[in-house]
């Protein structure tokens, strides 16, 4: 069964290299600057409060709030029993916590691409996101170097191994 896998992060190291999608001074610039407030994903922001759960959401917060080092959290389970439900919970009961909270659909490993450019719309100025090829890469090289906390939920994994910027945390 497909896992949510959540990742958050923190602090900015470098996450080598991923190819040469686009030119390292733009996602340094945009790394370090403050063009938005902070980025809440429509999956996440604007949903009805989940309630309940609180011991696995206290577990899960003490999780990924430990330390500087990469965190990641995997949770597992039979379909149904409110993996997507906890992971989304966390998200909407932290958003303060973080200046980057984003979700990605991750079930259809073809629309992985443009659920991180979506992302990146947000996190670049404006018609640069459009004009890189790997999404995916550029998105994760320009969290690794953000500044301020982040958190990015990937949703239906089907492989546990999917790579995830050295610098954060992972649900």
């Amino acid at each position: 069964m497909p896992n949510p896998l959540v990742a958050a992060g923190r602090f900015g190291n470098a996450f080598g290299q991923v190819g040469q999608v686009i030119v390292n001074q733009t996602l340094a610039a945009a790394a370090s600057r403050t063009m938005v407030d902070r980025v809440i994903c429509p999956q996440v922001g604007g949903l009805v409060r989940v309630v309940g759960r609180e011991d696995e959401l206290r577990q899960l917060g003490v999780g990924l709030a430990t330390g500087r080092m990469p965190v990641v959290r995997i949770l597992c389970g039979m379909g149904g029993v409110g993996k997507t439900t906890l992971a989304r919970a966390y998200a909407q009961r932290h958003q303060g916590d973080y200046q980057v909270v984003w979700w990605i659909r991750a079930e259809d490993s073809d629309a992985i691409d443009a659920e991180f450019r979506g992302l990146l719309e947000f996190l670049l100025p404006p018609g640069e996101a459009g004009r890189i090829r790997d999404a995916r890469s550029a998105a994760l090289i320009l969290l690794s170097r953000w500044q301020n906390p982040w958190l990015l939920i990937l949703d239906n994994v089907a492989d546990a191994t999917v790579e995830v910027p050295p610098s954060g945390r992972t649900l």
